[in-house]
C-alpha cells in the first residue's frame, strides 16, 4: 500500500474512532446525569418538589409576571406546612404504591439494576 493510501486509511480509523468514543462518552455522561437527576427528584422532600413542579408549571402556562410569581410563592410557603400533614396521612399508601411500582418493574430489570432499585426505594421511603 502506498504511504498516502495508507496515512488516509489510518487517519479514517483514527477519525472514526475518536467520533465513537465521543458518542459512547456522551450517552454514558447522560445517563449519569438522568440516573442522578432521577434520584433528586424520587428522594428531595415532596413540598420543596411540589413547589418548584408548581412553579415551572405556573411560568410556563401563565408566564406570571414577579409580582404574580412572589404572590404564587408567598401562597405555596403558607401552604407547605397542611401539604407536609396531608401528606403524612397518606405515607402508607404513598409507600405501597412505590413498592408496587418497584415489584413489577424489577421483572425487566437485571440483578444488579433491582439491587439499585431497592436502595432507591428504601431511601425513598425513609425520605417521606
Amino acid at each position: 500500500m502506498a504511504p498516502v493510501i495508507r496515512a488516509r486509511a489510518l487517519a479514517a480509523v483514527l477519525g472514526v474512532t475518536l467520533f465513537a468514543s465521543g458518542v459512547v462518552t456522551g450517552a454514558s455522561v447522560m445517563r449519569l446525569l438522568h440516573a442522578r437527576r432521577m434520584r433528586q427528584v424520587l428522594l428531595s422532600e415532596p413540598v420543596a418538589m411540589r413547589r418548584t413542579l408548581v412553579m415551572r408549571s405556573l411560568d410556563t402556562r401563565l408566564a406570571l409576571d414577579a409580582r404574580q410569581r412572589a404572590h404564587a410563592l408567598a401562597l405555596l410557603d403558607a401552604q407547605a406546612e397542611g401539604y407536609r400533614a396531608a401528606l403524612q396521612l397518606s405515607r402508607p399508601r404513598v409507600q405501597a404504591l412505590r413498592r408496587a411500582f418497584a415489584r413489577d418493574l424489577s421483572t425487566v430489570l437485571t440483578e444488579a439494576q433491582r439491587r439499585e432499585l431497592d436502595l432507591l426505594i428504601r431511601e425513598a421511603d425513609a425520605t417521606h
